[in-house]
């Protein structure tokens, strides 16, 4: 099976090279240089239509090999399925028939989108492309063993530091068109520093040009659109990648600050998504929510949240025209537009409201569905859920929320303690789809407004998922409080609020803290499970957190703090040791605040891999150059070289490396060296711009080659696929062959004598069993997997003749 993928991308790859690319009618391109992973699209849209299957967020936790375009092995969390960005207006003439619309609809849902004829990419970037990707730095070169493995630089990148906004390290840039006469011109702007690797912002620049197709002719040339309202779709699956799970959504910054009832969530706008409990549906268990993951595992599986946070709404004038600015914008230099609207309106978005996956007049387009129907997605955008009439019987409005606002009760506070309760005539089955709105607008023909937001994530860290789901599973889960307090099972009371101190109630999801469930011995919910909420809860905090440095950054001008662009690398397996060595392509690539090198590595696989006996792939600091002695045994020098030979390692084992480069701390390259916390500190490149990766990536220890074959064994031997993963990582299926001579030919029968694999071994002692191109282990020459069996491996000599015969035992 994994032969005929990679086939199949080399074919997508050869043909898509063929033709121009605005021809595609639809192209993306990856940022995979943070912690979060963006898929973006020429069309501006993220809907299922155009990404399908495949998730157009994620956390990217290990890699096995990116190159392919899908999720794999490595992608491990994923938080937005897929979102939707639909536009309405009312009184909308048709420039064909002259129909005036009481109401149109036009963008791309989440669903359905059509990109080519709804929303569609515009060719007019750089040589005539829709989308472009640039970088603020050279992207590094990654050799391993000879083979470069960088991710391709192809149509539509540019190393252009000059067009990149701010200090951000990578921006895509795109162009489309809407039916409506609406060009969208957008960037996609992504950070690697500390502080901002946990976010991705989209900013947006919309144009009433009065062109609905791509021919130059101006359909609408000075029409206007009256009562413009921006809703944004999100289908958030916050755990994990086979989306088998469902969540609750909240909304923040709904309230004043003179409100009560604000806290510090509203000092961002966001819409939020966390773990929620659900009925069994579809044969699969409950699958791991807030209240009990997979209880098989040693972990935790539910351990992420997601939110989409507004950081710009234009304010309007009474008219509801966005109000113009005076002069140019405050940073002009930064690479931003002059005479972008800076008056933000703190009441946006104006309404929230959650529909089902499949509630096709909101999933599909307008021209999908009745015209009864856009009455009823138009109302929505502007009440919220008392929009759509088959909501209004049990929908209530928050209290207390900005005037002329409109925010049900998000679905963590509606009454029922199960995800599945919340429809009565169950259109919600299997997940939500959450949303925000903001308008109304009035665009003159010629008329601009910007809209920014951005989607953060936060999650626990592999460790503590690992540490905590193991404490749950005995019994001896702890939490620290927010006021400082450490609670166990024992300080758990079964009645409001749960935990000594009401303050710390925070950290306890809205809806089980009213709703005392854990006592139903069906649901296996006890103290020990409250606890763990806790935990799963803190990741809400982080989103929201993330949020807030998102926030910071767009209101400094995108001039957040950011560290040295990451040298490339080159990994070399040798005898003894295995060789890195680093460098910057261009002297001028070298920023006059760099401090030293740190080089990391990982153990079996190109990233951390959660399993009941630990955290296996884990990356561990093993060299620095620069700065002070790290110190806990790790190689050490004062002097900045460009050089490490690795000699703590085991032969047999695969090994990746990243090298992060990091300044003293003076951040020469902003006016805000302060960052979100307001000391400048110390930053250092991150892992994903220059890591090794895959099986072509690994790194191992090559013998010398032996003088005769007496000494030749197979490495495992038996191999038992249950107990190799933690071991291998990516390797998993790696078998070894130690002791061979510089030139000889391993033949691998079945016990029946069947030949079933032949290798030509050239060079060292060591030899891997891996098909022609160094992607996967352990296949047949038709690029089978084996199944439980002895096997032999005869091995020739190619100058003397000797021969040896090996048996080995695979079990799977």
């Amino acid at each position: 099976m994994r032969e005929k993928f990679y086939c199949f991308a080399l074919v997508f790859i050869l043909t898509t090279s063929l033709i121009p690319l605005p021809i595609l009618g639809i192209s993306e391109k990856w940022i995979q240089e943070s912690e979060i992973h963006p898929r973006i699209s020429a069309a501006a849209d993220q809907s299922e239509a155009v990404f399908g299957n495949f998730q157009s967020t994620w956390y990217f936790d290990g890699a096995k090999d990116p190159r392919s375009g899908q999720p794999d092995d490595g992608w491990v969390r994923s938080w937005l399925r897929n979102s939707g960005s639909v536009w309405g207006c009312r009184n909308w003439k048709d420039p064909e028939t002259g129909t005036i619309y009481p109401v149109k609809l036009g963008g791309a849902n989440y669903g359905k989108s059509e990109p080519t004829k709804i929303q569609f990419p515009v060719p007019d970037l750089e040589g005539g492309l829709s989308i472009c990707r640039y970088y603020r730095y050279r992207p590094p070169k990654i050799i391993v063993n000879g083979i470069p493995i960088q991710r391709a630089f192809g149509i539509g990148d540019f190393y252009a530091p000059n067009k990149v906004w701010g200090t951000a390290d990578v921006m895509v840039e795109t162009h489309s068109r809407t039916w409506l006469g609406l060009d969208i011109y957008q960037r996609v702007l992504v950070w690697v520093s500390k502080n901002h690797n946990q976010y991705v912002i989209y900013d947006w620049t919309v144009v009433n040009t009065g062109n609905v197709d791509l021919d130059p002719e101006i359909e609408r040339e000075g029409e206007a659109l009256d009562s413009l309202y921006f809703m944004r779709e999100l289908e958030m699956t916050v755990n994990s990648e086979d989306e088998r799970k469902s969540e609750w959504y909240t909304w923040s910054g709904v309230y004043p600050p003179e409100s009560p009832n604000w806290t510090w969530w509203d000092s961002v706008r966001c819409l939020i998504s966390y773990a929620a409990l659900e009925y069994d549906r579809y044969g699969y268990s409950t699958w791991g929510d807030a209240y009990g993951s997979f209880m098989e595992y040693d972990y935790l599986d539910d351990c992420a949240s997601g939110c989409e946070v507004t950081l710009f709404a234009p304010k309007t004038d009474a008219n509801h025209k966005p109000i113009k600015p005076i002069g140019p914008g405050p940073n002009a230099s930064s690479g931003k537009p002059e005479n972008y609207p800076e008056n933000d309106d703190v009441t946006q978005p104006r309404a929230h409201g959650f529909h089902g996956p499949d509630d096709l007049k909101y999933k599909h387009h307008s021209i999908e569905r009745p015209p009864d129907e856009w009455e009823v997605v138009y109302n929505a955008m502007i009440y919220g859920e008392k929009g759509d009439p088959t909501y209004d019987p049990y929908v209530e409005y928050m209290e207390g929320t900005y005037p002329s606002t409109y925010h049900p009760k998000p679905t963590d506070k509606r009454g029922v303690w199960r995800w599945n309760d919340l429809e009565p005539d169950a259109q919600v089955f299997w997940h939500i789809v959450g949303w925000s709105s903001m308008g109304p607008f009035h665009l003159e023909y010629g008329d601009s407004l910007r809209i920014v937001w951005a989607n953060c994530g936060g999650r626990l860290s592999e460790e503590t998922a690992w540490r905590v789901g193991k404490a749950w599973k005995d019994s001896s889960i702890t939490f620290v409080t927010k006021s400082g307090d450490t609670i166990d099972i024992n300080d758990i009371s079964y009645t409001f609020p749960h935990v000594p101190n009401p303050k710390d109630t925070i950290h306890i999801p809205p809806v089980y803290r009213h709703f005392p469930v854990w006592q139903d011995p069906g649901h296996q919910c006890d103290r020990a499970n409250l606890i763990k909420d806790m935990w799963v809860y803190t990741t809400v905090d982080s989103a929201i957190r993330h949020a807030i440095n998102a926030q910071w950054n767009f209101d400094h001008d995108y001039l957040a703090p950011v560290p040295p662009p990451p040298p490339s690398i080159e990994v070399t397996s040798m005898p003894n040791y295995i060789y890195i060595k680093w460098w910057y392509e261009e002297e001028a690539d070298k920023p006059s605040d760099l401090a030293g090198f740190k080089v990391y590595r990982s153990r079996g696989r190109a990233g951390p891999l959660l399993t009941n006996e630990g955290v296996a792939g884990k990356w561990e600091l093993v060299f620095q150059c620069g700065g002070s002695n790290p110190g806990g045994g790790v190689d050490w020098t004062s002097d900045i070289v460009y050089e490490y030979k690795d000699q703590n390692v085991i032969r047999g084992e695969n090994y990746y490396y990243y090298v992060a480069a990091f300044d003293d701390g003076t951040h020469p390259e902003t006016p805000y060296p302060g960052d979100v916390k307001g000391s400048p500190e110390p930053l250092e490149s991150g892992r994903w711009q220059n890591y090794t990766f895959g099986v072509i990536g690994a790194a191992s220890l090559q013998r010398e080659a032996a003088s005769d074959l007496s000494n030749v064994r197979v490495v495992p031997n038996p191999f038992n696929a249950a107990t190799v993963l933690g071991r291998y990582g990516e390797g998993s299926d790696k078998i070894n062959f130690f002791g061979l001579t510089e030139d000889c030919t391993i033949r691998i029968y079945t016990f029946t004598g069947d030949l079933i694999k032949t290798i030509n071994h050239k060079g060292s002692g060591d030899e891997a069993w891996v098909n022609p191109t160094k992607e996967i282990y352990q296949v047949t020459e038709e690029g089978q997997h084996l199944a439980s069996d002895i096997y032999i491996a005869n091995i020739v000599d190619n100058k003397t003749g000797e021969t040896v015969n090996v048996k080995f035992v695979i079990i799977r």
